[in-house]
């Protein structure tokens, strides 16, 4: 069973909220802050690995 379409009268009665322009940007700044700390976290996670994988080689003789 498939859905009716709407027409553009029936669009134009659903009420929209667009917020400001300033809350707008400070979504987006929030977002751009949490990507970046999302990015250092990885990039720690990865140098983690690594330092840990190279202790493991000193102690095994192994390269991980």
């Amino acid at each position: 069973v498939g859905m009716a379409n709407i027409n553009d009268k029936e669009l134009q009665t659903i009420p929209l909220y667009i917020p400001p322009i300033d809350s707008q940007s400070q979504y987006a700044d929030r977002l751009t802050a949490l990507n970046r700390q999302q990015s250092l976290a990885r990039a720690s996670a990865r140098c983690g690995e690594e330092v840990f994988g190279g202790i493991l080689g000193e102690m095994f003789g192994h390269k991980f």
